[in-house]
């Protein structure tokens, strides 16, 4: 009992950030344990930004509103170069799917139990209308983020859910909805405002916002838009409509995707990734360098010895070399007239051979047991050959 009280009184001092009742985790036994707390995710077409005056969950049945903090932070993460980051490719005006290109503050205070309904009140620059987004979750939404997922990283499964809303605002006040989570997008859908107003949240209208930063930061994209040579007005709605992600990350879905308990139906198959090419050192092919003569390497020269050392230990280098003496040599007098010193020398020595024969570089280290410092330099030397 004493321990109620307590948590009781914890939460009163919350009461004026969120209004949560002593017994409102108490009432949905089923949201697991490690559930982080949920969050709603603003993005925007750069060229078409917007000020978002707040944002909350509320759920009716235990009675309460989480409400997030600031999103003053949006105009500085989806600017045309922030996002160019992740799509180089990106014109400024679709929509981003990703954590950088957006802001999705934590609630303040806050819980992991799930809303039954979003609102964001926002407003669009671009024609200063104020809007109202609202969203309601439904029992199959609600199933599918509080299933605990995974995903592969670096080999290892890690544990998820699909936790956060992820909105997409639009210049003419519809707003598309993902749900976000695990490296997964989910689209829900796009939604109409639930309603339009005067003046945003805090009770500010038009004649506020032509004078504020926020505004200008419009005014700065559009002269951007502009000297870019792309048209604001009328909008591109082909454009606008684009989607942009990293497709060798992150997965997209539709809600149709999953069934009424929240479990995946159509995965998307993996697409069968081409083996890389083989890397290739073999880049003096067209031109090897013809012996100046043939001849005999002298048993007691420093080329005689590196020759019989590959003869021991890398047979299969030494093999695809058909005037191994005179190439050896060669290479060898290149490397002087280079003014190497002699471990520099062989090493340059090596890089040819390799260049001339393709040799795998690994297997030609794990031979030979070149240093690190050994291995860097004929991996230098090689690239200098093949430019």
């Amino acid at each position: 009992m004493n321990n109620m009280i307590r948590q009781c009184k914890r939460s009163l001092l919350l009461l004026t950030l969120v209004s949560l009742p002593c017994g409102a985790f108490s009432k949905v036994p089923e949201v697991p344990k490690d559930k982080p707390k949920w969050s709603i995710g603003v993005t925007t077409p750069s060229f078409y930004n917007v000020e978002v005056s707040q944002a909350y969950g509320i759920n009716e049945q235990e009675d309460w509103t989480s409400v997030l903090f600031s999103y003053s932070q949006l105009s500085n993460f989806n600017n045309l170069k922030n996002i160019q980051q992740w799509f180089p490719n990106y014109d400024g005006f679709g929509i981003a799917l990703n954590p950088g290109a957006g802001v999705a503050p934590a609630q303040i205070g806050g819980t992991n139990h799930l809303p039954d309904s979003i609102y964001v009140y926002w407003t669009s620059m671009h024609d200063l209308k104020f809007y109202v987004t609202k969203f309601d979750l439904s029992d199959k939404i609600k199933a599918l983020m509080l299933k605990k997922k995974s995903y592969q990283y670096a080999g290892s499964d890690i544990p998820c859910y699909i936790n956060n809303f992820s909105l997409g605002m639009l210049p003419n006040g519809h707003v598309k909805v993902w749900l976000s989570g695990c490296l997964d997008y989910i689209y829900v859908g796009e939604l109409e405002p639930f309603k339009t107003m005067q003046k945003d949240y805090e009770g500010f209208g038009v004649d506020t916002y032509k004078k504020s930063a926020v505004y200008d930061v419009f005014v700065n994209r559009q002269k951007q838009a502009n000297d870019l040579g792309y048209p604001l007005f009328p909008i591109p709605w082909d454009k606008v409509n684009k989607t942009y992600w990293r497709k060798d990350i992150t997965h997209v879905y539709s809600i149709n995707d999953y069934n009424d308990q929240g479990e995946l139906i159509n995965p998307r198959v993996e697409p069968v990734k081409p083996e890389p090419p083989k890397a290739s050192y073999r880049c003096w092919e067209d031109k090897p360098p013809v012996p100046d003569r043939a001849i005999k390497l002298d048993k007691s020269s420093p080329q005689y010895a590196l020759q019989r050392l590959l003869w021991n230990y890398s047979p299969d280098l030494i093999r695809q070399i058909s005037t191994s003496d005179s190439t050896l040599n060669d290479a060898w007098n290149e490397a002087t007239r280079k003014g190497l010193d002699q471990d520099h020398t062989q090493t340059w020595v090596l890089a040819r051979l390799v260049a001339l024969s393709d040799y795998p570089l690994d297997k030609l280290y794990k031979e030979l047991k070149v240093t690190e410092k050994g291995q860097k330099s004929i991996k230098q030397y090689v690239d200098e050959m093949c430019l």
